[in-house]
């Protein structure tokens, strides 16, 4: 992951790509392959009137994807970091993860003090991951 602060997007489209052309070597060097479909571009700012905005790249010949949301390191990170978008993955998560409950009966399937305890934990291993990165967005 790259990172960048410049004031203008050009400045820092000219920046993302003089530092990724700085890699070649480094690529070379220890024969490496870099796969330019898979790098993706976000620009994160609070410029309502360029929300829309994209970052335009070249690298190895083809032109990068931008993404509104990127996704690093299992958080889903948007340009102005309020976390929405992975606060409603992460409560999608946990609902589907509590609907465990439903595969026991008085028949058949395990018992419901094994299902709750299986339960509990899926859903605190996903709802706790990474939280204090985003439990204080107004979303979480």
């Amino acid at each position: 992951m790259y990172y960048n602060k410049k004031k203008s997007f050009k400045d820092a489209e000219n920046s993302i790509g003089d530092a990724l052309n700085n890699l070649i070597p480094y690529y070379t060097k220890n024969h490496l392959r870099p796969n330019s479909d898979k790098t993706q571009l976000c620009a994160f700012h609070l410029r309502n009137r360029e929300a829309n905005r994209q970052l335009h790249v070249a690298w190895y010949g083809k032109n990068l994807q931008h993404v509104r949301n990127l996704i690093y390191l299992g958080i889903s990170l948007d340009r102005s970091l309020t976390y929405k978008e992975h606060s409603l993955k992460t409560s999608a998560k946990v609902e589907s993860r509590n609907n465990i409950k439903t595969l026991t009966n008085t028949r058949w399937g395990p018992d419901a003090k094994t299902i709750r305890t299986t339960a509990l934990v899926l859903t605190f291993s996903a709802a706790e991951y990474a939280s204090p990165v985003w439990c204080r967005s107004a979303h979480a």
